[in-house]
């Protein structure tokens, strides 16, 4: 895994763009280099609801490099102060399995939109061999505190 702080490289999205939208702002972070490990996803699969002691990996193991530290550190400057990201919904694309004891590159791209305020990760999984998996996870930024009074 990368130590380093992501550099980020902020590029708005012109409406210009086909496919564009107005308002948005796409994230790029530097590719992460991660290595999958057979006693982690054994524990993810058991966590996940799995019976346990399958030699593979679980088809949303992905989602746990969604925590790395540098994806943490860009989600919460996307943010800002003050708001909260809340689960929108996600998406999985496998093109093969991932395998177990074995290097994969991972290509992360945040997009803010501004309506309704959004927040996408994309992140693509690939090896030496090229695209493994993809996933998207889509939160809503809400307000960390709203008034509640009568």
């Amino acid at each position: 895994m990368s130590g380093a702080a992501p550099e980020l490289r902020d590029q708005a999205v012109s409406s210009s763009n086909p496919g564009s939208r107005s308002g948005t702002t796409l994230l790029q972070l530097p590719p992460i280099r991660v290595r999958t490990d057979r006693a982690e996803a054994a524990a993810f699969a058991l966590e996940t609801g799995s019976l346990g002691g399958q030699d593979f990996m679980p088809l949303t193991y992905p989602i746990r490099w969604l925590t790395l530290p540098d994806v943490r550190r860009a989600v919460s400057q996307a943010l800002g102060a003050g708001f909260l990201p809340v689960h929108e919904g996600q998406r999985f694309a496998q093109v093969k399995n991932l395998e177990i004891d074995h290097d994969y590159e991972l290509a992360f791209e945040l997009e803010l939109s501004e309506k309704p305020s959004r927040l996408t990760v994309r992140l693509r999984v690939s090896d030496s061999e090229g695209l493994s998996c993809a996933l998207e996870t889509v939160l809503r930024i809400v307000p960390a505190e709203t008034d509640q009074s009568p």
